[in-house]
């Protein structure tokens, strides 16, 4: 007589079995073993590009910044113009363009306040709160005052590479082919033809 109780049942497995792990739980330690041999390679991009992504996240959870009239920045437009030797129409134009004359502004890339100054170029030209309007326009003036000197007065070439950086007017020997340099261009031109009309 065969015993058909619980006993004398077979057991198949013995250990649990394995949970299937899931695409998003994959996707995520891919991502963070990404970050850490970026970070192991190129410490100094790392940071920069980490740095970006902080300001863009927390701007993004922020109002928009409140616009500034002419009148308020008239002053610090007039002496940078005055002190660098650029036209106050074309500062007033690349304000326009650049940021719609929102001081705390913040691009995608990281670039801050009404001139949109990178980083790099703060640090460069010693400015110490970019969202300051004076700080700000005296370091773009004197940065776009420079382009327009190397490129002998062609603001088409000066403004080119205040956009997307000298060495990629130099790779390109003119106006770099990115959509966004050349749109940028063109508006700031027809701002400041507008504006000196």
């Amino acid at each position: 007589m065969t015993d058909s109780g619980f006993y004398s049942r077979r057991v198949v497995w013995s250990k649990p079995p394995k949970k299937p792990v899931s695409r998003l739980a994959f996707a995520l330690s891919f991502a963070a073993g990404f970050v850490i041999v970026l970070v192991l390679a190129y410490p100094d991009s790392a940071k920069r590009w980490l740095a970006e992504m902080v300001n863009v996240t927390l701007w993004r959870g922020s109002p928009k910044p409140a616009r500034l009239s002419e009148s308020e920045l008239s002053a610090y437009v007039l002496a940078a113009s005055e002190q660098h030797g650029v036209p106050a129409g074309l500062l007033w134009a690349m304000i326009a363009i650049e940021s719609d004359f929102r001081h705390e502004a913040v691009s995608p890339r990281g670039a801050m306040g009404l001139m949109q100054l990178t980083s790099s170029t703060a640090e460069r030209f010693k400015v110490l709160n970019p969202y300051d309007p004076a700080e700000n326009i005296n370091a773009g003036a004197q940065y776009i005052s420079g382009l327009l000197k190397r490129y002998k007065g062609r603001k088409d070439l000066a403004l080119a590479a205040y956009n997307a950086g000298p060495e990629a007017v130099k790779k390109y020997h003119g106006i770099p082919p990115f959509r966004e340099t050349r749109q940028y261009v063109i508006k700031v031109l027809d701002e400041f033809k507008r504006r000196a009309s």
